[in-house]
């Protein structure tokens, strides 16, 4: 993995709700 591409913390948190939820919520929003 090591570093992340430029992701602001909001970013990042869809991320994690994307793996939580799916893809749904990440491309609603």
């Amino acid at each position: 993995m090591g570093h992340a591409p430029k992701l602001g913390q909001h970013e990042r948190g869809q991320i994690k709700a994307l793996s939580t939820t799916g893809c749904t919520h990440y491309e609603t929003g």
